[in-house]
């Protein structure tokens, strides 16, 4: 597999991971009718994420955005898409709002502690820009959904 292959094997699996969670979200607003909103909305973001990514990989196609084999884990991507889709699965057998919210808060973490979207020197201009804002969207999420959690957790507490 040449460079370019393998650079858009990558982004077509960030794009899938985007696409993935999104669903996850919208199955959980329609799990949670309390927090409906609050699943639809993260759901639209992360579909945005999806159209930013393919946005990337047209620049991919015309050669003027590279990146190295190293840049990014190809494994990692896929058990990342195979985390969301066994939270996914777990919607079907009955899955508590806090263990929802738990779940969501972990995925967000991990896009972050995994350096999914970290910028490196030398990253072509329109990289960098699309893993910033994927960065600072992913954070905005992680605050968002740890701000649910902690609210369930007193409301489950109360």
């Amino acid at each position: 597999m040449d460079e370019m292959e393998y650079q858009l094997l990558i982004v077509e699996q960030m794009a899938k991971n985007e696409v993935k969670l999104s669903e996850l979200y919208a199955k959980y607003g329609h799990a949670f009718a309390s927090r409906k909103e609050f699943w639809e909305e993260l759901a639209r973001e992360e579909i945005s994420h999806g159209a930013w990514i393919g946005t990337l990989k047209k620049k991919v196609e015309e050669g003027s955005v590279a990146f190295n084999r190293e840049r990014f884990n190809l494994s990692l991507l896929s058990e990342f898409h195979d985390y969301v889709q066994s939270q996914e699965d777990k919607i079907k057998t009955g899955i508590a709002l806090i263990d929802a919210l738990k779940a969501s808060r972990k995925i967000e973490e991990t896009l972050l502690e995994k350096n999914f979207f970290e910028v490196f020197a030398g990253d072509a201009p329109d990289l960098e820009v699309l893993l910033l804002a994927l960065e600072y969207s992913t954070k905005n999420h992680r605050e968002i959904v740890n701000k649910a959690c902690e609210e369930e957790e007193k409301m489950i507490a109360a």
